[in-house]
């Protein structure tokens, strides 16, 4: 089971190794998690335009940081 501890793990390390402020942004309603990062400009960037189950989010993170290596 896919839980928010464990993409926020995920996430930590992506923030780690791009020294940037990412942030899983959740919401049950309009269908799950969002990965947003935060700036000074704008306040707030989304990286996708759709939002993902925890289990898709995972399998992004997991991209993500397979690209940074």
């Amino acid at each position: 089971m896919i839980t928010r501890k464990k993409l926020q793990y995920k996430v930590d390390i992506i923030n780690e190794k791009t020294g940037r402020h990412f942030y899983l942004d959740y919401n049950g309603y309009y269908g799950g998690y969002y990965l947003s990062e935060r700036c000074e400009n704008t306040g707030r960037i989304d990286t996708e335009d759709l939002r993902m189950s925890a289990s898709e989010m995972y399998a992004y993170l997991n991209v993500i940081i397979w690209g940074l290596v």
